[in-house]
């Protein structure tokens, strides 16, 4: 399965959920970014193609990026 078509069946259940227009904003935007992550970086546009390792670089590197601020901040 693509991981367009994955996004758009989330956003669907989140729809039928209920969730406000604002989380499902919130969460299509998270998942966008992460998907064009794994797209520009180890062009993966299939759901079965995504490894635990290609998560956790991406969490690493949030979690750098957010130390980063909090000394830009500082």
């Amino acid at each position: 399965m693509l991981l367009k078509d994955l996004l758009e069946e989330f956003i669907l259940e989140l729809e039928i959920q209920n969730y406000s227009p604002k989380t499902i904003k919130t969460y299509k935007s998270k998942n966008l970014n992460f998907f064009n992550y794994l797209e520009s970086r180890f062009k993966i546009i299939k759901v079965e193609d995504v490894k635990a390792i290609q998560i956790k670089t991406y969490i690493v590197g949030l979690k750098n990026l957010k130390e980063k601020l909090v000394i830009l901040i500082l």
